[in-house]
């Protein structure tokens, strides 16, 4: 992904699908609360789609995760 992608992306980027969690609301709310992590942009439907289409690819997604970005076959 490029600068102008999403405003955070700043540089050249990419997402490293090895690093997939599962993580709940109240535990991201808490991050949040403290602090430690901040609400950002919603991503254009142009680059979700993109994430999805790489994660769909991606070797390094633990496979449980599959489901969630539109595989058939978990």
């Amino acid at each position: 992904m490029n600068p102008g992608d999403h405003p955070f992306i700043k540089h050249e980027s990419f997402v490293d699908f090895s690093f997939t969690k599962e993580k709940s609301t109240k535990e991201i709310q808490g991050w949040v609360n403290k602090g430690t992590a901040e609400p950002r942009e919603c991503l254009s439907n142009a680059v979700l789609t993109y994430v999805r289409n790489e994660a769909k690819k991606s070797k390094a997604m633990p496979r449980r995760f599959k489901r969630f970005v539109g595989c058939e076959q978990a």
